[in-house]
């Protein structure tokens, strides 16, 4: 998710030091008009469930559906390394469910052509059907598929609520040391469960330091640079 902000990290953080945000089953959900859906075809998942979400594949300008869970293994699958831990790749999965739950039970996404949900970028989620995923991991499919399914079978049905409705489940991969507020980022009402704190552990990620070099004319090009001009000097 492009506009994504809080380190997926914080969601243990913010469970551990917030009793109201808890993980709960959504199965109660499924009486809701919104969030009943015909499963469509299926992707060869183990578990249906009686959810599907229908994908724009923006690649393709085509409309497709896919059964909630499956659709979450290609979700994680595709926004995580399947290296990673079981347990971050669990919360990765409880923060796609929740994400996908919220936005159907929202109704009448905007900006979608008819009849589709969700995109499969960065818009919403980051998806990959399982053909496509055989194609990026390779010889590391069958292992990697294995892995990915595990987590989002172990949390199924389940979904992060605070105070009994859905939050905005909003991540990133690496911050400067803090994660952001809500009012800050977005503007507007702060979010309680969307608040800074302290993100030391972003040390240690490869991303926490990058660096790019660039000629003084193409720096000179760089919206980036335009936008700050004033602050930037330049040394021989």
């Amino acid at each position: 998710m492009k506009k994504a902000t809080f380190i997926l990290a914080c969601y243990a953080i913010v469970i551990l030091f917030l009793p109201a945000l808890i993980v709960l089953p959504f199965s109660h959900l499924y009486a809701s008009d919104k969030l009943t859906r015909d499963s469509g075809k299926k992707s060869g998942s183990s578990s249906h469930s009686p959810i599907a979400v229908s994908v724009y594949r923006s690649e393709q300008k085509t409309t497709e559906k896919f059964d909630l869970e499956d659709y979450l293994v290609g979700v994680v699958g595709s926004e995580m390394p399947a290296d990673f831990p079981n347990e971050a790749l669990k919360a990765q999965a409880l923060a796609a469910r929740t994400y996908v739950i919220r936005r159907l039970a929202a109704g009448s996404p905007s900006g979608l052509p008819d009849g589709a949900e969700v995109t499969d970028t960065t818009a919403n989620q980051v998806f990959h059907n399982r053909q496509d995923l055989k194609r990026i991991w390779g010889k590391d499919y069958s292992w990697k598929l294995k892995k990915i399914e595990k987590a989002v079978k172990e949390t199924e049905n389940q979904v992060i609520t605070y105070n009994g409705k859905l939050i905005t489940p909003a991540f990133f991969s690496t911050s400067n040391g803090r994660t952001e507020n809500s009012q800050d980022y977005w503007g507007g009402r702060s979010v309680s469960y969307l608040q800074s704190v302290a993100s030391p552990w972003d040390k240690s990620s490869p991303k926490f330091q990058v660096s790019k070099s660039m000629d003084i004319r193409t720096m000179r090009k760089n919206s980036m640079f335009q936008s700050n001009r004033a602050s930037i000097r330049l040394e021989k």
